[in-house]
Parts: C-alpha cells; sequence; structure tokens
C-alpha cells in the first residue's frame, strides 16, 4: 500500500538524519489545507469557469458538502490547519459563505449569490443539484415529509461567515473572496472588525485571497493581521518551476504560500521533506491541498495526520 511505502521511507531517511535535522523536518512539516471543507469528489480535468461541478461528482462514499459547517468540524476532526471558505455579499450587506457566482448549479435557486437577499439564500437547499448519474438520483436533496427533512435542511443551509467563527472561535480559514467588486471587500473588512471585536476572533488566524491581486494588497493595508499573500498565482507556479529544475529558489520568490496537491506532494517522496525545509527558509508556507474521494485527508512524507 503506497501510504504505508511512504511512511516507512520517511521513518527510515529519520533514522538516517543528524537530531537537529530530524526535529527540522517536522517542525518544517507543510500546512494541510482542506479545500472547502471535506466535499464531494469530481474529475478535475477539463473544467471550464461555469462547470457545474455538482453534476459530476463520484458516488458518494460521506454525507458532507463543501462549504458547510458540518463538512468544517469534519475536516478538523481529521487533522486539517486551515480549511478554505468562499464568500460573498448578500444584496443588503451580509457575508455567506458559498462558492459558485450563480445558484442555478448546486441549489433550489436561481440568479446571482450577490443580487440575492439573505433570508432567500438561507433558504435554499444547497445540496438540491447535487448528482453522480445525470440526475436520475439526487442524494442530497432534502424531501418534503421525509424523516430527516428539517435534518436536512439545516445541514444544507448557507451559513454566514460570522456562524463560520463563532462555531470555529480557535481555527485557521483561508477566506476566498469570489467577487471582485470594491463594495463585496469593503463588507467583508467590516465584517470581519465586527466579529473581531464582538466574537473576539484573532484575525491572525485569518488568511486572505481573491483572484483580483489588487484586493490582496489592499487587505494587507486595511487587516495587515489577516494573512494576504505577496506572491501572485503566476509567480508561486514560476518559482516551484525554478526550484524542481535547479533545487534551489531564485531570488523575488520568498515570502510566498506554495500550494501543491495531495498526488502531487506524495509523488515527490523524500525530497518533499526537503521542500518544506527551503520554502521554510525563504519565510514561505509550503501548502498541501487535498482531500480523497473517501473523504479522507491522506497521509504524506512529512505530514504528521
Amino acid at each position: 500500500m503506497i501510504r504505508g511505502v511512504h511512511s516507512l521511507l520517511l521513518a527510515c531517511a529519520l533514522l538516517v538524519t543528524s537530531p537537529s535535522r530530524s526535529e527540522a523536518i517536522l517542525q518544517a512539516r507543510p500546512v494541510v489545507f482542506s479545500h472547502r471543507g471535506f466535499a464531494q469528489a469530481f474529475p478535475e480535468q477539463g473544467l471550464g469557469r461555469d462547470t457545474c461541478t455538482a453534476e459530476l461528482i463520484y458516488p458518494p462514499v460521506h454525507r458532507f458538502l463543501e462549504n458547510t459547517l458540518p463538512s468544517m468540524a469534519e475536516a478538523f476532526k481529521h487533522n486539517a490547519d486551515i480549511v478554505e471558505i468562499d464568500v460573498h455579499a448578500t444584496a443588503e450587506g451580509q457575508i455567506v459563505v458559498f462558492h459558485d457566482w450563480r445558484l442555478e448549479c448546486r441549489t433550489d435557486g436561481a440568479g446571482v449569490t450577490v443580487e440575492k437577499a439573505l433570508a432567500y439564500l438561507r433558504s435554499l437547499d444547497i445540496g438540491y443539484g447535487y448528482t453522480s448519474d445525470g440526475h436520475r438520483t439526487h442524494p442530497f436533496r432534502c424531501v418534503r415529509g421525509a424523516p430527516d427533512f428539517e435534518e436536512c435542511r439545516s445541514r444544507n443551509q448557507m451559513p454566514l461567515l460570522a456562524e463560520v467563527l463563532k462555531m470555529f472561535p480557535t481555527k485557521r480559514f483561508a477566506v476566498n473572496m469570489k467577487s471582485g467588486r470594491p463594495e463585496t471587500f469593503r463588507i467583508l473588512v467590516s465584517e470581519l472588525k465586527r466579529l473581531s471585536a464582538e466574537l473576539g476572533y484573532d484575525l491572525r488566524n485569518l488568511a486572505f485571497y481573491c483572484s483580483k491581486e489588487e484586493f490582496n494588497a489592499l487587505m494587507r493595508k486595511e487587516l495587515p493581521e489577516v494573512d494576504s499573500p505577496e506572491l501572485t498565482r503566476k509567480k508561486v507556479k514560476a518559482c516551484l518551476a525554478g526550484y524542481f529544475q535547479s533545487e534551489g529558489f531564485e531570488s523575488g520568490c520568498e515570502n510566498g504560500d506554495f500550494a501543491l496537491s495531495m498526488a502531487e506532494y506524495r509523488s515527490l517522496g523524500l525530497r518533499a521533506p526537503r521542500l518544506a525545509l527551503d520554502v521554510r527558509a525563504i519565510g514561505g508556507r509550503l501548502i498541501v491541498v487535498g482531500v480523497d474521494s473517501a473523504g479522507e485527508l491522506l497521509t504524506s512524507p512529512g505530514i504528521g495526520i
């Protein structure tokens, strides 16, 4: 079994390594990053910007759906260091946790997420559109009259960011702002300040990312305690490509977040702990992203799960 082989190889490597380096390797282990919490898996090849991934899921082996409170709890239960969540502003200025720009793919609603009122969004069943067999069955849809209908509706309700931070007051999250609208950013900053003051949530436990790089710079200015990337995705990819060609990082790669999928990280074998150390040496973080189809965070060299 590959997992056992990796564990054995790492143990052998530590036996022939100096104690100080062994300790450094363990201290420099990657950050385990759970993308949207425990989620349903789907093929990741050939996806477009508007692909409805809820229609592409593999036959479910667990009941958790992305960006829900139960999925976050399950990810932390399985030793995730950080859970990534996606956020939108509502029409009246609340912050909800949901990925899609539109509602039709996953929910029983319709329209653009940021144009809808909170009451409407909270009334939706976010498991409504999931199917692994071309819509012949819908394993996560809440069925009125079923014995578990009320429990299902609660489980499948779109959460508020405030609910997330209240439920997990000491946990770490990476907040992905899906909208590039300045108004959404303004609302998010205001809400984070409020939640920090009212809940006592430590904003140093948060990371922030938006695909529009100017908002990452703005977040560093508005809330410097929130971790916001200094390197663009394009630069991070170039840094990693250069590293694997030369076994070292070039100038300009400092203080970055270097993300690999779990499969990519595992494929490195005994080179993985070295990469973790080298990333740490330039002030960066090595982030491993991956949940297998069974919804279990995988073990890898250098990851203490």
